[in-house]
């Protein structure tokens, strides 16, 4: 299954995270791209965050300042929205890093898809 950016929006806007929010658009671009290639991951800052940037039209450094905004944001406002929607209890705010993890894996299980049953084929 290909993860959209659709998808990653639908699933950022079910914890609180609305298109509104520049970090919005820089979380769902970064979670479409690493639930569509799990590798990148293994080197955000050099593999992700510079595609990003050049899909958005904005400065690299600017794509981690702006997924930690919404995550600031989410968890001041909506901590139950995502141990509910992501499927985890987080003791501590997650960095940008964590974040995008837990929307990639999130997305490839299918959390974002309109489809109402999707099974995850991890």
């Amino acid at each position: 299954m290909t993860v959209t950016e659709d998808d990653a929006y639908r699933l950022l806007s079910r914890i609180g995270a609305l298109r509104c929010y520049r970090g919005s658009s820089c979380a769902a671009v970064a979670a479409t791209l690493a639930a569509n290639e799990p590798e990148r991951l293994q080197l955000i800052t050099k593999l992700l965050y510079p595609d990003v940037a050049r899909h958005l039209g904005i400065r690299p450094h600017c794509v981690e300042r702006n997924i930690r905004t919404v995550i600031n944001y989410v968890w001041s406002n909506r901590t139950d929205a995502i141990t509910d929607v992501l499927g985890t209890d987080l003791d501590a705010m997650p960095n940008a890093s964590q974040f995008i993890s837990l929307l990639s894996s999130a997305l490839r299980c299918g959390a974002g898809a309109s489809q109402a049953d999707v099974a995850c084929n991890q």
